[in-house]
């Protein structure tokens, strides 16, 4: 029990800097003391919590047992596939912050990044992979991550100061 109460922290904890930016961008103020541009800070967050999270998976899928003919076949039905599509999660965030910084559609594959990975802790846990605390504190605090987002790209939308500004 004591395990699940410092992963839960630690992931709360992570969940500060969303909160931060959804409030910010509520409050249509896009610089805060040192912080020059809030967009571009939690668009740089997001990076690197969905290359975190697309870590985990990668090491998750290596660390399980797996046929050295599932490593090198793809596949839909087997634990393979996690591999490629931790990469492919990873590299989709990084090209949408590339082509699309600050934008809407940064913030859009951002959020569909978090919901594939907690797809993917779902398939995990049903696997038997992780147990049910980690992945009901995975279920509240991407809910929250999510929550955040949506008033980030609503925002970026309309009145939320653009870079330039």
């Amino acid at each position: 029990m004591m395990k699940h109460k410092h992963e839960f922290l630690l992931m709360a904890l992570g969940l500060i800097p969303f909160i931060f930016a959804a409030a910010t961008a509520l409050a249509d103020i896009n610089k805060f003391f040192f912080i020059n541009d809030i967009k571009r800070l939690v668009g740089l967050y997001c990076l690197v919590i969905i290359s975190f999270m697309s870590g985990v998976v990668w090491g998750i899928s290596l660390m399980t047992i797996l046929h050295e003919k599932q490593l090198a076949t793809f596949s839909w039905h087997d634990q393979g596939k996690y591999l490629y599509l931790s990469n492919a999660l990873a590299l989709s965030a990084w090209f949408g912050f590339f082509f699309a910084p600050n934008s809407p559609i940064f913030f859009i594959i951002s959020s569909i990044c978090f919901c594939i990975l907690l797809l993917i802790d779902k398939q995990f846990y049903e696997l038997n992979i992780i147990d049910i605390g980690y992945f009901k504190s995975r279920c509240l605090i991407t809910v929250g991550v999510l929550a955040c987002l949506l008033v980030i790209t609503i925002k970026s939308f309309s009145v939320w100061p653009r870079c330039s500004d």
